[in-house]
């Protein structure tokens, strides 16, 4: 019987001595965790603090310059050269100036060539930098003209302009 008590005396000493170190611990440990909370709450803050700063700042520089696109339209010479690089390069197919040289018509007569023709549509945007080529008028197969194609080619620049 002594020994038994001898144990449990043993064992009520160990407890007595953890809950001691525990009793000292958890408040520590309390503190800590709350110091690291406060500390990462007022990170997220500054992050969304800062996040909202820039889209403001993006607001107010789009709001004070507006950016608006202006298209200046190939002149006559312009046109007149496209035709004679395009034209030289392309012999099956018809290049030449509309009736107020203001457009390219691209055309051909023999279906056969279709291919050719659809080729030099594609790649005219490829012919100088910087210039859009749009297509106005399109036809395929029963043209007006008896052409098996014909496309009515503009072409413009642009630039944008901040105000």
């Amino acid at each position: 019987m002594n020994n038994s008590l001898l144990k449990w005396k043993s064992l009520a000493t160990k407890l007595s001595s953890s809950a001691r170190y525990v009793s000292v611990a958890t408040p520590s440990v309390v503190a800590v965790a709350l110091l690291s909370s406060w500390f990462a709450f007022h990170q997220v803050q500054q992050v969304l603090d800062d996040t909202s700063k820039t889209v403001a700042a993006r607001n107010d520089i789009a709001a004070t310059q507006a950016a608006t696109v202006k298209k200046m339209p190939l002149t006559a010479a312009g046109y007149e050269e496209a035709r004679r690089l395009v034209g030289e390069g392309n012999p099956g197919v018809v290049v030449s100036l509309n009736k107020d040289k203001s457009a390219l018509t691209v055309s051909v007569s023999d279906p056969a060539l279709m291919p050719e023709w659809l080729y030099l549509i594609s790649t005219m945007q490829a012919y100088q930098p910087g210039l859009m080529w749009q297509a106005e008028t399109i036809c395929l197969k029963k043209c007006e003209g008896g052409e098996a194609a014909f496309a009515e080619l503009k072409a413009y620049t642009q630039q944008v302009v901040i105000q």
